[in-house]
């Protein structure tokens, strides 16, 4: 093990925290090398010199934000999936059980944009500040990245700490950054020392704004008052997972709708893949099961939707629980005055009702014969009526135009996975 995790290890603290303090304020940098005018030495640090860094008051760290009460690889997925796709469910229902606001519980991750490779977190900012003290870490809110009319880059903001100094850097850094000395050169000397007097100038910025946010801690922490943390290590979630803290333990709820839709769609494709293959009359059986499979998925999809829909929109929803899933989606546009558009003969309505009225049949399953029909194609049983390869086929869409539609109706946006541009393969 290196410097920081022996002395991470030895009191107890998390080896970034460690880091952390090592990057604020010590000095463990060399100046002007063949990469960057920067380039960190963590590992030559004096475990004396951290040690006394750490013991330090005042303690006040600016370099990343702190996750909480997720599993890093949840985490992770999560965040990487969100960049590229609306499918995922949000991770969790209220953001402070996240990106916490007060104290932060043993099972968190820190994340910094940029790795130390690419940036000296020192010549930046964060919108979140860290104070560990009497063993407990805590976690706030400080400021926010905002545009700057006329240039390309941005500034940081705060109502409670002036950091109008900080918008300084950026000018001169890039003065260094664009016109660099490497090792070797002419002037190399005289650059590496000019790039040191730009952290000398960045510390003296620091300094007072360190000061005034560990004053808003102490301010924070008293109105705060106790602060309860998770204790148990966070599960892992799936993409339809969004969790909540509830008394100091994790809660979860899974979003059922979005993988009924997907399996849905599956076992449709599927069947319509076997109906048109040149065997098809031998493989009736593994055609049925694919239809069955589809109709189940869709009516479950449905009435799960519209009881997701229900909580959220109709005052006492649970006197309605018991409904039928068609009476359920009448109630959803009449609390919404769009009663006109629910037309049960025509569709996407007519497959509603079809597919909550064959799931019914095979859930609640009984041997009643069934005659045998007449059609142009010759004889045909009853589940071939019922459940033929074009309607199953269009099963899928009909799902999405009645979501879709009640969603225009409540005048909500219709959810991503009902088409998902990337992020889930359909």
């Amino acid at each position: 093990m290196g410097v920081i995790e022996d002395v991470a290890e030895q009191r107890k603290v998390p080896s970034w925290w460690v880091e952390a303090v090592a990057i604020e304020y010590l000095d463990c940098r060399v100046f002007a090398g063949d990469a960057e005018i920067w380039d960190f030495r963590l590992e030559d640090l004096d475990p004396a010199a951290l040690g006394a860094a750490l013991d330090q008051s005042r303690v006040v760290i600016l370099h990343g934000t702190i996750y909480d009460n997720v599993h890093p690889n949840v985490l992770r997925e999560r965040l990487a999936g969100r960049l590229v796709s609306r499918v995922p469910v949000p991770l969790v229902t209220d953001e402070r059980h996240l990106i916490p606001n007060g104290a932060v519980s043993a099972y968190h991750t820190v994340l910094h944009q940029n790795s130390l490779h690419v940036w000296d977190p020192k010549l930046s900012f964060s919108g979140d500040f860290q104070v560990l003290e009497d063993g407990t870490l805590w976690q706030w809110r400080i400021a926010e990245f905002v545009k700057v009319e006329g240039r390309n880059y941005g500034k940081w903001v705060s109502d409670e700490v002036d950091l109008e100094a900080l918008d300084e850097i950026h000018p001169r850094l890039a003065e260094l950054r664009n016109r660099p000395v490497r090792p070797g050169q002419p002037g190399h000397t005289e650059f590496a020392d000019r790039v040191k007097e730009l952290y000398a100038w960045v510390d003296e910025i620091r300094k007072p704004i360190r000061e005034a946010l560990y004053e808003i801690h102490k301010r924070r922490r008293e109105e705060l008052g106790d602060s309860s943390t998770v204790t148990s290590a966070p599960p892992l979630l799936s993409k339809f997972e969004e969790f909540s803290v509830r008394d100091g333990e994790v809660a979860t709820r899974f979003h059922v709708e979005p993988v009924l839709y997907r399996t849905c769609v599956v076992h449709s494709r599927q069947a319509t893949e076997i109906g048109r293959g040149e065997d098809a009359e031998y493989r009736l059986d593994e055609i049925y099961q694919e239809r069955i499979e589809t109709v189940i998925c869709a009516a479950a999809c449905l009435e799960a939707f519209i009881n997701a829909i229900g909580q959220e929109r109709v005052p006492r929803w649970e006197l309605y629980e018991q409904l039928p899933v068609k009476a359920k989606w009448h109630l959803c546009l009449v609390s919404c005055d769009e009663e006109e558009r629910f037309q049960p003969d025509r569709e996407p309505y007519q497959t509603l009702g079809k597919v909550v009225e064959l799931r019914n049949r095979w859930l609640h399953y009984d041997r009643t014969s069934e005659k045998v029909r007449r059609s142009g194609k010759g004889a045909i049983t009853w589940i071939e009526a019922k459940m033929s390869r074009d309607f199953v086929e269009r099963i899928p869409d009909r799902i999405r135009e009645l979501i879709e539609e009640l969603c225009s109706a409540l005048k909500i946006p219709a959810p991503p996975w009902l088409r998902p541009a990337a992020g889930w393969e359909l």
